[in-house]
This record gives structure tokens, sequence and C-alpha cells, in this order.
């Protein structure tokens, strides 16, 4: 598809990459596996019944800096993404939808509960989630943790979460997301990530339920995201922790832990970044030839049953659970025909 467009002194302008899985130009048999092929980057996908397997399926995404919108058009179908889907691929990586048509039936997360439409649906990736869908059409945005959770209160909190549609922040966030994707085929790209940064000022004001400091003037958040990329690129070291932060950002002890507060304080969030990481290399076959005790001693813990305890309280698995999970990964990349997928996938794919 040509990203381009002319504005009206005719110049060209390189709008947002764009692409599309529109199932109703293959034959009705062959709809779900390329539904279910495309949509595994992200969950599992089962038809309520037979035939709804047959029916066409439809979505448009646009890449949105380090973000993908996309409108969908679904048949009824079930979702469901297990401790092992993410254990084999990490993907790290938040949701918002504003529903349309239909209503989801979240089976698993935080607590069941009915979307409807006109309300907002948050999803996290890093968490088990299951639910049951009526033929649905709605808008979605997927960004990477680190854009979204440096602006909300409890960053962890909100998997399956709903936010009803008749708060006034979900109606501007529904009207907004909406409006994007009207607009999406005509955003430059040089505007992608400022028109990000506002959505995601108005997605925190409405999980926070009111706006705050952070998600006004977004200093904080770009505080936290320096921090934790910081974090990330020195997660081995095992002088590691409030001491050396403190030292490199020139910041004080109790804004250290202010800022990392909503992330269940500066030690919890290194820790969990270590158990990632361990979750990562379990599952790289490069790292096949190291032990149990070796990563966790690189995740800093000294007896090997606590490293597993922390671990499966994490992740609902044990280390040696996301080894066989990764083996049989592997297995099935190298016997799966070759099929030619959406660009977004590879789009979601790069979030991590």
């Amino acid at each position: 598809m040509d990203d381009s467009n002319v504005d009206d002194s005719g110049t060209v302008k390189q709008v947002l990459p764009c692409d599309s899985l529109d199932t109703s130009r293959l034959p009705p048999e062959a709809r779900l596996d390329a539904l279910r092929e495309a949509m595994g980057v992200l969950l599992d996908v089962t038809p309520a019944d037979s035939d709804e397997g047959r029916l066409p399926a439809r979505f448009d995404a646009w890449l949105m800096g380090p973000a993908v919108l996309a409108e969908v058009d679904l048949p009824s179908l079930s979702y469901i993404r297990t401790p092992g889907a993410i254990a084999r691929d990490g993907r790290d990586c938040l949701m918002v939808q504003v529903y349309r048509e239909g209503q989801s039936r979240v089976v698993g997360g935080a607590s069941e509960t009915i979307i409807r439409p006109g309300d907002l649906m948050i999803t996290d990736f890093a968490q088990p989630i299951a639910t049951e869908e009526t033929r649905i059409m709605n808008i979605s945005l997927m960004v990477p943790r680190d854009q979204l959770a440096p602006l909300l209160r409890d960053p962890d909190a909100h998997g399956g979460r709903r936010v009803a549609g008749d708060r006034p922040l979900a109606r501007l966030v529904g009207a907004h997301l909406s409006s994007l994707a009207r607009e999406a085929p005509h955003i430059p790209v040089a505007e992608a990530e400022t028109v990000l940064a506002g959505t995601l000022q108005l997605v925190a004001a409405a999980l926070n339920g009111e706006p705050d400091a952070a998600t006004v003037g977004g200093v904080r958040g770009s505080v936290v995201r320096e921090i934790r990329a910081f974090i990330d690129a020195n997660i081995l070291d095992p002088g590691l922790g409030p001491d050396r932060i403190m030292a490199v950002f020139r910041i004080p002890r109790s804004t250290l832990y202010r800022l990392f507060q909503p992330y269940g304080g500066i030690v919890h969030h290194i820790q969990r970044r270590r158990l990632h990481r361990a979750l990562a290399d379990l599952s790289n076959p490069g790292c096949n030839h190291m032990t149990v005790a070796e990563f966790g001693a690189m995740a800093g813990y000294t007896h090997p049953h606590d490293f597993i305890r922390a671990f499966r309280r994490a992740f609902g698995m044990t280390p040696g659970d996301v080894r066989h999970q990764a083996r049989l990964a592997g297995r099935a990349r190298w016997s799966r025909p070759t099929t030619v997928q959406p660009a977004w996938v590879d789009w979601i794919r790069a979030m991590n």
C-alpha cells in the first residue's frame, strides 16, 4: 500500500503505514485458519461454533510510532491468553479498546465482567485473560507497556478491566479513538508520536479516574521512562539498586520511592524486571546451556528454590515449564506452513 498523501499545497507527505486482513477474500473454509495465524501474535482464537469460523473478519491497522491502532470487525469468537503463551512470546504491551457494536464477556482476568458498546476494555498481555465475544466492532490501540504505564497510578492492575462508557472521560476516550480511526489514513508520520502522546494522556486520565500531575504535565512520566530504560539496560548488574539510580539521576531517595510507588516500589520493580529477563532468556534457545540455578543467580536469588517460587508467583509457571513450552513453540514454528501475514503482525511483535 502506498503510504503517502498530498496536502493542499500539492506537497506529498508520508502518512501512517497501513495494512489489513480481510478474510472475505478467502474461501469460507480458509478464513478461520488465516485469522488464527494472524491473531496468534496476541491470542488463541476459537469460534463460537463451526459456522462462525466461516464468517468473514476484517482487521485494518495503522502503525502510529511505537503503537498500533486498529479498527476491527470480527464474528463471534472466544479468545484466550495463557501463561504458556506469555512465557513463549514475552509480549509486554497494553491494549485499550472502545466497543462500537456487540459485547464481550471477560471470563478470565482481574474479575468477570461484561463489556458493552461504548465501554472501554483494557487488556494486559503480560497477564492471562479469556473472553467470549459476540460479533463485535471496536477500535483498539496497542502500546508497549513503557509508553502508558508511567502515566498510571497502578500500572499492573488493569488487565481485563472495564471502564463504563457512561463516564465522561470514557466517552472522551471513545470519541477520540473513533476520530483517530477516521483520520488515520491522513495523519503524517512526522506527527504520529505527538498524536500518540496526547492520546495516552487522555487514556491515562480515564483509567486513573481523574487527571493528575503525571497525566497533565507528563514530566513524571518522562523521568520514570528514563529510569525504567536504565534499569532494563543494566538489569544483569548485581549492583543495580536504589543507591545506584539515585547517583546516576541525581534525585533524592524520597523522590525515587514516590516515582515508583505505582509499581510497588523501586526494589519490587527491579526484581520484577529481573524475573521478566529470566523469562525471556529461558525462552531463548541460545541460553539452553544455563541451569535454573544460574538463571536464579542472575535474577538476584541465592537459592534456586526461592527463584522458582518467585517465578511461579509472577508467571504461573516454573522455569522448567517455560523451557518446555519454548521447545514446543520452536518445533511448531519449523513445522508450520509458510503463509503471508499482514504487516501489523510484525508491528506488534516489534513492541517487545
